[in-house]
């Protein structure tokens, strides 16, 4: 089944990118409301997005620290490009940290001249929200790009695979001083270590409850997303969802799984 007709049927899908994209781009996605408006509760998970929607400009939806209430109307068409951590960074040639909770025009992210042609791409996109258009801005971005930053990669595996052991941790087997290590992750996540550590924790209850349904208590949920406690849990969860845990293990949205989620972790 192609990815239009995909599109067709279901009202969120996601795609995977080819493989030369795989460094930088963790999924292509789309959406529709259909025939009637939506409220989408979007939670963060240490990425950046680049968005096309009906009759509206390209934007960037930077790095979130806290959820995000968005409401479409009936009949839109949403088209998404979701940035592994650290890569939109490295695609834009613009701090991360400056992008934080924001949205931010395309146009206006990517002034200079080096970026015309993936300005001039993003903008043809708006016209008919083609995945391959999509793509083909992503193309343009790469061959632009700065540097990937591997440090960033390789924490973001050890932290999903180290939930609940301290990020400094990691940091300390690299040979980096903390000051070091927090000054890359705003450059190229947005925000320090302690606080991608926590989404990700976030998220890893998420793709546990994706996994098992709303069957397990919220003390052992704790215990296998590395909290502390149940009551650090119901902290955490609280202040990253807006929601209680409780709401969480009923309802275990899928679709808000992070990406580092959606392959069994080893």
């Amino acid at each position: 089944m192609s990815p239009d007709s995909v599109f067709g049927v279901l009202p969120y899908a996601e795609f995977a990118p080819p493989p030369e994209m795989r460094d930088y781009v963790a999924c292509f996605w789309r959406s529709h409301t259909l025939d009637h408006a939506r409220q989408t509760r979007v939670l963060p998970d240490g990425c950046i997005d680049l968005i096309w929607q009906s009759e509206r400009e390209p934007f960037i939806a930077g790095p979130m620290t806290s959820p995000v209430v968005s409401v479409t109307a009936q009949g839109i068409v949403t088209l998404g490009v979701r940035f592994k951590p650290g890569a939109a960074a490295a695609l834009f040639g613009v701090s991360a940290a400056e992008l934080r909770d924001l949205s931010v025009p395309f146009q206006a992210l990517l002034p200079r001249a080096r970026h015309e042609e993936a300005r001039d791409l993003a903008l043809s996109v708006a016209e008919g929200l083609s995945l391959e258009s999509a793509a083909a801005t992503v193309n343009a971005l790469m061959r632009q790009a700065m540097p990937l930053e591997p440090f960033i990669a390789d924490a973001c595996r050890w932290l999903v695979r180290h939930p609940g052991q301290p990020a400094t941790a990691f940091i300390t087997s690299t040979g980096l001083s903390e000051r070091q290590a927090r000054r890359r992750f705003q450059e190229h996540v947005g925000y320090g270590p302690k606080t991608l550590q926590r989404i990700l924790r976030m998220q890893r209850v998420l793709w546990i409850l994706s996994r098992t349904g709303p069957s397990p208590s919220l003390a052992n949920l704790a215990q296998a997303a590395g909290f502390a406690d149940q009551a650090h849990l119901t902290r955490e969860i609280r202040a990253l969802t807006g929601q209680l845990p409780t709401t969480l293990v009923v309802s275990h949205p899928q679709s808000a799984v992070a990406d580092l989620f959606k392959t069994p972790l080893t």
